[in-house]
C-alpha cells in the first residue's frame, strides 16, 4: 500500500511545501489504519508490536514538528484504546496470537488500563527524547553558525593585515630611498659641497 501510495504521489507532481505535507500526513495517517488492521487481525492490543506505533511518532517528531508527533501518539492512542475497548466490549472478534501478552477479553480491566497507560507514557517519553535532541541539534547547529561566521571575519582581518602588511612594504621601500639620499644630501650639506653637486645627487 505505501508503495502504491509513493507511486501515486510522485505521479500526481506535488512540489511545494503544503502539498508534502498532506501527502506525509496522508501517509502517516494510512500507515496508523494499517497498522491498525494488522493488529486487530494478530492479536490486537496483546500483540508486543503494538509498541509500532512509536515508529510512526518518532517519524512524526523528526521529520514535521513536535506537535505533529504529539498529534500521531494521540491518534495512535486512540487507535489502541479503541481497538481494545470494542474487543473487550465484544463488538469486535478477538483474533489470538501464540505469546500474546493476555486476552483483552479476559484481563483485569486494571491491566488493560495499565498496559494502554504504559503505551501512552512510552510514546510521550519518545517524543520528549525527540524533542530534546532537536533542541540540541539546533542550539548546536547555531553554534556552529556562529563559528562560522566568527572564522569568516579572522580570514578577512588576516587579509586586511596581509594587504596593509603589502602596502607598508611598498610605501616603505620608496621612503627608504628617500631617507638614505637625504642623508647623503645631509652630510654633503654639512661637508659644504657645491650646489652643482648638490644637484647632480
Amino acid at each position: 500500500t505505501s508503495a502504491a501510495y509513493v507511486a501515486w504521489s510522485r505521479r500526481s507532481g506535488a512540489r511545494d511545501a503544503p502539498a508534502l505535507r498532506r501527502h506525509v500526513d496522508l501517509q502517516i495517517g494510512l500507515d496508523l489504519l494499517i497498522l491498525t488492521l494488522l493488529l486487530f487481525w494478530s492479536g490486537g492490543v496483546s500483540n508486543p508490536l503494538v509498541v509500532s506505533f512509536l515508529f510512526h511518532t518518532l517519524i512524526a517528531a523528526l521529520l514535521l514538528s513536535v506537535r505533529a508527533a504529539v498529534f500521531v501518539a494521540a491518534l495512535s492512542l486512540a487507535l489502541a484504546v479503541g481497538l481494545a475497548l470494542l474487543v473487550r466490549r465484544g463488538q469486535l472478534p478477538h483474533h489470538s496470537l501464540v505469546g500474546a501478552l493476555f486476552d483483552p477479553r479476559t484481563v483485569d480491566l486494571l491491566v488493560l488500563t495499565g498496559w494502554l497507560t504504559t503505551l501512552g507514557l512510552v510514546l510521550a517519553l519518545a517524543i520528549l527524547i525527540v524533542a530534546a535532541v532537536l533542541r540540541r541539534l539546533a542550539g548546536r547547529e547555531a553554534e556552529l553558525k556562529g563559528l562560522t561566521r566568527q572564522l569568516a571575519l579572522s580570514e578577512k582581518l588576516a587579509s586586511i593585515g596581509t594587504l596593509a602588511a603589502g602596502v607598508s612594504h611598498e610605501i616603505n621601500n620608496p621612503v627608504g630611498v628617500i631617507r638614505s639620499k637625504v642623508g647623503v644630501l645631509r652630510y654633503r650639506i654639512e661637508d659644504h659641497d657645491p650646489k652643482d653637486l648638490l644637484i647632480a645627487e
